[in-house]
């Protein structure tokens, strides 16, 4: 509301800003705040095999089905538009954040990690500017540049958060979304430096783009001659101010209302009714195949957290592998 209607911004159809960059800053204030230090270090705050593959299903669909979520407020004769930009921006991040990923891990080889999240990156980085993009190439590089930053916050930022800062992002919500959206932010931006009242009444709104904007309902001031820029450029703070206070409170009020010991968090049977056999089938998860593997699994185990939790492990010089 503050972004939109009273300082008369533009985030585009898929709100790179007010909407991926405020719940990312929000999650990870709050987090902060409400979770017990020491969480990261829990042995089953970590991926397993079978649940990261089963979630490249979860990833395919929204990929597949993200560009209806951008277009879904896009003005009528804009859809099909802002629909082609976001699977080119898609198809960009997937590229480049696998590349960015084979770069990070260090051994040229890719990350589960990557292939979850900066996948879809590019429908996060394209969202501000989704039916401004007239040409191609800008949505791909657009989300191209998503799908590296997404791979560059997993393996540093993510790591710097939880070492430095002592905030734990459990499931990777800054890099899909915090650093990806600000990606956004720069895009629309530049965009909208050129705006002009010529774009908005003027002949040019309709040779600049192959559809025409109905830019008086999409400027909620109608600003012209650079103020929509000026406008675009102030959003991201304001945003990112608001998300961390009410993150803070939100997480301090949660805390209060009710807090999980650290031995509770992360299982199962805190919140579900687990069949009789879960237990042990944990059990013989966790459980070196041979008295003299505890070492390797414990110096494995902690490769595999200062990893991402994402790489498999070898439990011991003649077990299975583990997916932590």
């Amino acid at each position: 509301w503050v972004c939109i209607y009273v300082i008369g911004a533009f985030d585009g159809t898929g709100g790179s800003t007010i909407t991926h960059t405020f719940g990312a800053f929000f999650g990870a204030a709050c987090t902060a705040v409400a979770t017990p230090k020491g969480a990261e270090n829990d042995p089953d705050c970590c991926g397993r095999y079978q649940s990261d593959i089963f979630s490249l299903f979860g990833s395919l669909m929204i990929w597949a089905y993200y560009p209806s979520y951008n277009s879904f407020y896009a003005p009528s004769n804009a859809q099909q538009a802002v629909a082609i930009n976001t699977y080119l921006a898609l198809l960009g991040s997937s590229v480049s954040g696998l590349l960015a990923s084979a770069l990070f891990t260090g051994d040229i080889k890719l990350s589960i990690f990557d292939a979850q999240r900066s996948s879809i990156a590019g429908g996060v980085a394209i969202g501000s500017v989704a039916n401004l993009t007239a040409e191609p190439w800008e949505a791909i590089v657009i989300g191209a540049v998503g799908g590296v930053a997404c791979s560059w916050a997993g393996h540093y930022m993510r790591v710097f958060c939880v070492g430095r800062l002592k905030v734990h992002d459990t499931v990777g919500v800054m890099s899909m979304h915090g650093w990806p959206g600000l990606i956004g932010w720069i895009a629309g931006v530049i965009k909208l430096i050129p705006l002009n009242l010529d774009y908005i009444t003027g002949d040019r709104k309709s040779k600049n783009l192959a559809y025409i904007l109905p830019w008086e309902n999409i400027l909620q001031h109608q600003m012209g001659n650079g103020d929509a820029a000026i406008a675009q450029a102030v959003i991201a703070p304001m945003t990112i101010a608001i998300a961390l206070v009410t993150g803070l409170v939100a997480g301090a009020v949660s805390k209060k209302v009710t807090h999980l010991d650290l031995e509770l968090l992360f299982k199962d049977d805190t919140f579900f009714h687990i069949p009789d056999d879960f237990q042990k089938a944990v059990d013989e998860e966790h459980i070196p195949d041979q008295e003299g593997d505890e070492d390797g699994y414990a110096n494995g185990h902690a490769n595999g957290h200062a990893n991402g939790g994402t790489k498999m492990i070898a439990n011991g010089s003649k077990g299975g592998d583990l997916a932590v």
